[in-house]
């Protein structure tokens, strides 16, 4: 009974912890190439 009571707590403490983080932002997996501006050829791995 007891650790059902501690689980109930725990349960309702994460979720008000965790309902308090920002959203997740989704990532742009597009992206428009015709500016040609963006395009670099920087190849010197020399470090």
């Amino acid at each position: 009974m007891k650790r059902a009571v501690l689980l109930i707590i725990a349960v309702f403490a994460c979720l008000e912890l965790f309902s308090q983080l920002p959203a997740v932002q989704t990532l742009p997996f597009a992206q428009n190439w015709s500016n040609t501006a963006q395009l670099s050829v920087t190849d010197d791995w020399s470090g």
